[in-house]
């Protein structure tokens, strides 16, 4: 009898024990859990910051329309022949390359060109430069106010002064307000190499007046020559 009283009270201790235990780890996993709590929810509840938009895109994006753009230029074209180049904007509804091809058809005769779409502000600039040497005169402002809906035209008289390629680039261009300050914001740029072709008068051209800049040295060589030769020829008669 002693013995099964001393049995059960030695289990009623050692369930008392594991009791004890399990309050101890329970204990431990709510501390845990209470410290960690907060770096969970603040992590599940925050968002990475939005990248911030660039101000020239936003801008580009909330003032400017789309457009179609069209450039074209006569290929080939005779060295000294003033030719014209056209940069021309139109609504939306014609397509860049039937624009393109309006501006051929207008010309009247073969050519090179490039088209594309476009976003257009109320203020636009075009620039052409070439690579070789060449008169560029332009026939209407370079910055102008665009009306859409009527379109907008740039055109310069192009005068190539050697021959071979020529390459023509035109800039597009459109001022943008940024915090109060205005800045140049490339809208497109078309490159187009012409063709300038040389006559065989122009080729008798360049000789007269390579002629002309350099008679003294040919009047010098010639002399030089003419007394070589009697020089030579007093030689002989000896």
């Amino acid at each position: 009898m002693t013995a099964r009283l001393s049995d059960r009270s030695s289990a009623a201790s050692n369930e008392r024990s594991e009791v004890s235990h399990l309050r101890v780890i329970a204990h431990c996993l709510t501390t845990v859990v209470i410290l960690l709590l907060p770096f969970v929810l603040t992590g599940c509840s925050s968002h990475p910051p939005a990248a911030s938009e660039d101000p020239v895109a936003r801008f580009v994006r909330e003032h400017m329309q789309p457009a179609s753009a069209a450039f074209f230029v006569p290929s080939p074209v005779g060295r000294n022949e003033p030719a014209e180049a056209v940069l021309e904007i139109r609504p939306p509804s014609i397509g860049p390359e039937e624009l393109q091809q309006e501006l051929e058809r207008f010309a009247g005769r073969l050519g090179v060109g490039a088209a594309d779409s476009i976003r257009v502000g109320p203020r636009m600039t075009a620039s052409l430069v070439a690579d070789r040497e060449c008169d560029i005169v332009e026939k209407d402002p370079l910055d102008q106010a665009v009306v859409l809906a009527e379109g907008a035209k740039w055109r310069w008289t192009v005068t190539p002064r050697v021959g071979g390629r020529i390459r023509l680039t035109v800039t597009l261009t459109a001022p943008v307000v940024i915090e109060d300050r205005e800045t140049s914001y490339r809208v497109t740029s078309f490159e187009e190499t012409v063709t300038v072709t040389v006559t065989a008068s122009d080729r008798f051209s360049d000789l007269m007046k390579w002629a002309r800049d350099y008679w003294v040295i040919l009047v010098a060589c010639g002399g030089a020559l003419v007394a070589l030769f009697r020089w030579l020829r007093q030689r002989r008669t000896r």
